[in-house]
């Protein structure tokens, strides 16, 4: 997931997510990558049988303003549910970590 906001494939991020989860999550992904070159990478802080937690690093470069840099670090709390024979994530919290900021 987040190799696919580095790489600017909002389509490739939002697959991973549950039909309601990618509903919720279409439109600020969506405008992260029109506005911003992202650089994104999580480090597993813990996880269990449900999901994980996270520390996720984003940075993102004003496509308009090459010189406004800005960084986001939070822990984000992961949580799957199976779809067929796969994972898909459920909760990914907190959303405000992925809004475009006015």
């Amino acid at each position: 997931m987040a190799n696919a906001l580095s790489t600017d494939n909002p389509r490739a991020f939002l697959r991973n997510l549950t039909p309601e989860l990618a509903r919720e999550m279409q439109s600020p992904i969506e405008e992260l990558c029109a506005r911003y070159d992202l650089t994104s990478s999580i480090d597993i802080l813990g996880q269990d049988e449900l999901g994980m937690e996270v520390d996720w690093y984003l940075e993102l470069k004003e496509r308009s303003d090459a010189a406004m840099v800005l960084r986001r670090r939070e822990r984000v709390k992961v949580v799957f549910e199976a779809s067929g024979k796969q994972q898909k994530v459920r909760v990914l919290q907190p959303h405000a970590f992925f809004a475009v900021l006015p």
